[in-house]
């Protein structure tokens, strides 16, 4: 038990706090309901695919030709990290996090810096939780308060944007904080292994996950046709999938309901929120995560582009306030000598900085709101 506990510390604690909460709220049709099945479905999905594309060999040659092109550390670090921090705007920042993370891992065990591998997923967390606020599609927060906002895209990414610069500026500074080493020769993997049948299935299997993504169609189409390809072409890749992450995600969902219905809890909110939403936003995000941070404090205000600055900036912070960042964490723990104790560190000290420095940027925004 303690190993497990050690091996797998936020699922543990996600499993504790949904127990001790469902002692108070006990279990109901709605405990069920509470459980976000589109988003468990379409992170099994690109979980599955990436690792049949890294199975193939796609990650591995991808990197190569990064590694080829690059003049420095500096460039490969800002390319790691800028990937996530433009996708997430289109694809959301989970599915940033689970296409490109992998991604730097594998580019950085073939260039033999170890050294700067909890730095370069710590930051590609923050780029993609920063990245993802200007749309209304990039995270699932932005979508649920643009829709009750009833403002147009324009205005939700005018709204956004001045975070969003901010956010970019220093991502692009945090590049200096990087020695601008030249890259040392590394093994370059065989590629002879790569089928093309096999990428197409993945790529368009990647595709059809991305589309779920967007709703252009129902979540459940795109799993039921992964999950049939897979078994046909692939099965493997059905033990490859991190299933103690979709377990983490459903604890915690679970948790969120409780306290949601906690009729105390939400008396508490309501002589809080009233003329402090971005604090109240900022700060329960840290808590429960900026979604149902989001979800709970819409209830209590009319001011929704407000609560979409704060819980945007909410994501920032603790492991569970974007619960993306457990998706970095999760890829992390994988990985040969992972200390998690420094990844824990490491993240919560940039995730403090970033908060700061944008403080400037914030005022800016809440002005222009």
């Amino acid at each position: 038990m303690i190993r497990f506990i050690k091996k797998e510390p936020v699922l543990s604690a996600a499993a504790v706090l949904a127990v001790i909460t469902s002692f108070i709220i006990f279990p109901s049709k709605e405990t069920l309901l509470s459980i976000d099945f589109r988003v468990l479905s379409i992170l099994f999905c690109l979980m599955t695919i990436t690792s049949g594309l890294d199975e193939e060999g796609v990650l591995t040659k991808a990197a190569s030709f990064l590694l080829a092109k690059a003049k420095g550390w500096r460039s490969i670090y800002l390319a790691l990290v800028l990937l996530c921090f433009f996708s997430s705007m289109i694809v959301t920042n989970d599915v940033a996090l689970i296409a490109f993370v992998p991604f730097a891992i594998k580019t950085i065990h073939m260039t033999g810096r170890q050294k700067s591998l909890i730095k370069v997923i710590v930051m590609q967390t923050i780029a993609a939780n920063l990245g993802s606020m200007l749309t209304p599609i990039g995270n699932p927060q932005n979508l649920y308060l643009y829709s009750l906002a009833g403002v147009s895209t324009f205005e939700f990414i005018k709204d956004m944007s001045v975070m969003w610069v901010g956010s970019l500026i220093f991502i692009l500074a945090s590049a200096f904080t990087e020695k601008n080493e030249k890259m040392q020769e590394y093994d370059h993997e065989p590629f002879a292994r790569m089928r093309k049948r096999n990428v197409t299935l993945y790529a368009v299997l990647f595709v059809v996950s991305i589309l779920s993504v967007m709703h252009v169609f129902h979540y459940a189409v795109s799993f039921a046709i992964v999950c049939v390809a897979i078994l046909i072409k692939n099965r493997r890749l059905f033990r490859k999938t991190d299933y103690s992450l979709l377990l983490t995600f459903i604890f915690f969902f679970v948790f969120i309901h409780n306290i949601k219905s906690m009729d105390y809890v939400r008396s508490f909110l309501e002589g809080i929120i009233a003329g402090n939403e971005f604090v109240a936003g900022f700060v329960l995000s840290q808590v429960i995560s900026n979604v149902p941070a989001a979800i709970l404090i819409s209830g209590f205000t009319d001011k929704y582009m407000l609560l979409a600055a704060a819980v945007n900036l909410g994501g920032l912070g603790t492991l569970i306030a974007s619960m993306a960042s457990l998706i970095s964490y999760k890829f992390y723990s994988c990985t040969v000598n992972a200390n998690l104790k420094k990844f824990m560190i490491v993240f919560t000290k940039w995730n403090v900085i970033f908060v700061v420095l944008l403080i400037p940027f914030v005022y800016l925004t809440l002005n222009m709101i």
